[in-house]
């Protein structure tokens, strides 16, 4: 089913666009070979063009609220660079890095061996393997060892590699795994869990040069509230959490989007 995922999108000439999106566009989006290339002005204007139509619908609609686009009033108004119900990523392409805390994907930039009985996936999962930007294949349960790896050699006849792992997507014993997309020169970061916020909030600071705002601390705390500390009514960690956000007591987080 999926559901709402905040994106910061960083494009090439660095304009920074916060997004609400919907979660179902994050598996084909991260794993587009134009993602890495040399000139990802394509894959920027191909990811926006529905969140700049439901914008402008939003600016033009949003007094009356009779928008044309039935997702608009999800997406909008704009929010603040902080998780979402699903989380959070960041995909700057000045920095070429991608910054993923987020549930809907487990790993934010793999292809599902199975959905490559599909002859599109097949074909990305072709053209990605051939200009190197995945290396590796973990086959994580069916005929090979759980596990295992399929290493795809940086040079030489790549082809082989790629029939080797259609032939495992066409196994009727239940193989899976993913093929992990892993570019040159681009980093690509998972990060989960309590543990993981701090640090993800730290590679937003020092690896992309984010400054948090106010806005986005309060919303942080929101969601770190509602996420981590809800069940357990631990007081005294959500003002440890205000303190390490650089937030007063006084200061409200916002009601969840």
């Amino acid at each position: 089913m999926g559901g709402v995922v905040t994106v910061v999108l960083r494009e090439p000439s660095g304009e920074l666009l916060k997004m609400f999106r919907w979660t179902n566009v994050l598996p084909d989006s991260l794993t587009d070979p134009r993602l890495f290339s040399e000139d990802p002005s394509g894959w920027c204007e191909d990811f926006k063009r529905e969140w700049l139509k439901m914008r402008a619908d939003y600016q033009a609609h949003h007094e009356a609220g009779d928008y044309e686009c039935n997702m608009t009033p999800v997406y909008f108004p704009e929010g603040p660079a902080a998780p979402s119900e699903y989380g959070i990523v960041f995909i700057d392409l000045q920095n070429k890095a991608i910054l993923s805390m987020q549930d809907f994907c487990c790993e934010p930039a793999t292809i599902w061996i199975p959905s490559l009985r599909l002859q599109e996936r097949a074909a990305r999962a072709h053209e990605l393997i051939r200009k190197g930007i995945v290396s590796r294949l973990v086959v994580r349960r069916g005929a090979a060892a759980k596990g295992a790896l399929l290493q795809i050699p940086k040079d030489g006849d790549k082809e082989e590699a790629f029939q080797e792992v259609c032939e495992l997507a066409e196994e009727k014993k239940g193989v899976d795994g993913h093929l992990l997309i892993e570019p040159p020169g681009f980093d690509i970061k998972r990060y989960d869990g309590i543990d993981g916020v701090m640090k993800f909030r730290a590679a937003a600071e020092e690896r992309l040069g984010y400054s948090f705002t106010e806005e986005d601390n309060l919303a942080w705390l929101g969601w770190i509230e509602r996420k981590f500390l809800y069940f357990h009514g631990d007081g005294a960690a959500v003002e440890e959490w205000r303190k390490r956000l650089g937030l007063s007591a006084q200061q409200a987080a916002p009601a969840p989007r």
